[in-house]
């Protein structure tokens, strides 16, 4: 969705992450689209989201600027906050031991650094196709082989190889030898 919308394929706020997921959960749980047998699951769940992207940018795609989730006047907010206050002990305080980290969450500082890379990662490839774009991502950054992203996008391996190839030139050309997103792209996966 990043990639649309810095294309300019898709308005900002025109689709939701939730919206997508919304649609993908109907489509896996309905029997129109069954899972290939040749599909990994998580591949099964990404050509659902693809799909949902598409069949939403066109049903949405009438809609205008209007937006049925903005605010159209002032809020009537009369009620009391009492019984929330009242719920809140002043004494009481989450102790530090009672606090477990989760190591599976990541930490804002990763947070911000994986936006930047998506960013410079944009800008980067932005004198590729999709497809070609499509295919480098999926493999170097989600880890997909060849064979799970030729199953998944309905091309040929040589042509997915050939997409990866092009990117990887792409980045190779377009970013300098000491960049550290270069150095992370290109050593992340061997050649396709």
């Amino acid at each position: 969705m990043q990639y649309r919308s810095a294309t300019g394929q898709l308005h900002e706020g025109h689709i939701t992450p939730d919206e997508v997921v919304d649609e993908v959960i109907v489509n896996a749980l309905s029997q129109n689209d069954r899972k290939s047998e040749l599909l990994s699951v998580e591949s099964w769940f990404h050509r659902l989201a693809l799909q949902a992207i598409c069949n939403l940018m066109i049903a949405n795609s009438d809609t205008g600027n209007v937006s049925l989730g903005a605010s159209v006047g002032r809020q009537n907010v009369s009620g009391s906050d009492e019984n929330a206050l009242q719920y809140h002990q002043p004494d009481d305080k989450l102790q530090e031991e009672s606090v477990i980290p989760d190591s599976s969450i990541a930490t804002p500082e990763e947070i911000i650094a994986g936006e930047e890379m998506v960013a410079q990662l944009d800008l980067v490839l932005r004198g590729v196709s999709i497809l070609d774009r499509e295919a480098f991502v999926l493999h170097t950054l989600e880890g997909f082989t060849v064979d799970e992203i030729a199953r998944l996008a309905n091309r040929p391996a040589e042509q997915v190889r050939s997409s990866i190839h092009l990117a990887r030139a792409q980045i190779q050309r377009r970013l300098p030898a000491q960049n550290d997103l270069k150095k992370k792209l290109l050593g992340r996966r061997g050649i396709a």
